[in-house]
């Protein structure tokens, strides 16, 4: 079984967290609740990734991240914290289904670059509100992830390693 570099969970995490805490603080808007879901995905996501808990059960916390991310964004698409929940709604979505199809190429991780660069766009444009900052570490999170996924190499578990010698 291979395992996924600690980086990228540890990645997930930190910015999980930050989305996190900026949507506890605007709880009471549609915006908070978009951040607090946004960061929780990640959050459990990255703690998953670093327990090395990949495949299926990290595949339905996406999928279910994902879809309470779009169904959120279908309630406010007239404003830019839907269309930023939108964006990381599909993102969650897809990267989840790939998860749980055993995807271990490289489509997950361009998926993760390609909407996490979008994310990142729209926080940017926004970043002197809050759903801004959440579109801003959602994205980064995204991103960074994708890159490192690209970049490392996943560690081959010892229980799989075939011990003999080839001749």
């Amino acid at each position: 079984m291979k395992k996924t570099p600690k980086a990228i969970g540890i990645i997930n995490i930190i910015f999980g967290a930050l989305s996190a805490c900026i949507g506890l603080g605007d709880i009471d808007y549609d915006w908070g609740v978009i951040a607090l879901f946004c960061g929780l995905g990640l959050l459990v996501g990255g703690i998953l990734q670093l327990v090395n808990k990949i495949g299926k059960v990290l595949g339905i916390i996406q999928i279910v991240a994902g879809v309470i991310e779009l169904g959120l964004a279908c309630l406010c698409i007239d404003y830019d914290w839907g269309i930023i929940s939108g964006i990381v709604g599909v993102a969650m979505l897809v990267i989840g289904i790939m998860e749980i199809r055993g995807a271990t190429g490289k489509a997950k991780h361009i998926i993760g670059i390609v909407f996490g660069a979008i994310s990142l766009v729209f926080g940017i444009a926004d970043i002197d509100y809050d759903w801004g900052l959440t579109g801003l570490c959602v994205g980064i999170g995204l991103l960074v992830c994708g890159i490192l996924g690209l970049v490392l190499k996943p560690k081959q578990d010892e229980q799989d390693i075939d011990p003999t010698p080839i001749q």
